[in-house]
């Protein structure tokens, strides 16, 4: 897992080629103004969603993947992301490895903030959860990239 700002995006390249999709895709003149939905790239091992939601209070269950690592930008808003050990996932029965998603409780042990001008990375195989409202809901604008290969 990593969380930066977005000015420091370009220094995980060596560790993430696929990066320089995703920093080609925000140099995009229309990016910022693209609506909500689900887009593909020229590189087929990036794709990317661009979602709109309001916070939510209650968190919600702790997600993971096994092929796809989550590159998530905030573009407008602010909400906290949750952790949790990589072990809690070895007990995960229900994966659907058609969706690359499991939902599941576990305790969080690392807490963040995700604001406008800060990326996260989640790799497979690493529990994480978001949409968590920091005070009370907002609405929120959020890229997530989703990242296929060898990481």
């Amino acid at each position: 897992m990593i969380f930066d700002t977005l000015d420091h995006l370009p220094d995980y390249l060596p560790l993430m080629p696929q990066l320089e999709t995703v920093l080609s895709v925000l140099r995009t003149p229309d990016f910022i103004h693209k609506p909500a939905g689900r887009y593909e790239t020229d590189n087929p091992a990036v794709r990317f969603n661009i979602d709109e939601y309001t916070t939510v209070v209650e968190p919600k269950r702790f997600e993971f993947h096994q092929k796809y690592a989550d590159v998530q930008i905030m573009l407008q808003g602010r909400e906290i992301h949750h952790t949790a050990l990589r072990d809690d996932v070895l007990t995960v029965k229900n994966f659907d490895a058609q969706k690359d998603i499991a939902f599941f409780d576990a305790s969080p042990v690392g807490e963040y903030l995700l604001e406008e001008g800060r990326f996260c990375i989640y790799f497979p195989n690493e529990p994480h959860r978001s949409q968590l409202a920091i005070d009370e809901s907002m609405p929120v604008r959020k890229v997530i990239f989703k990242v296929l290969g060898n990481l």
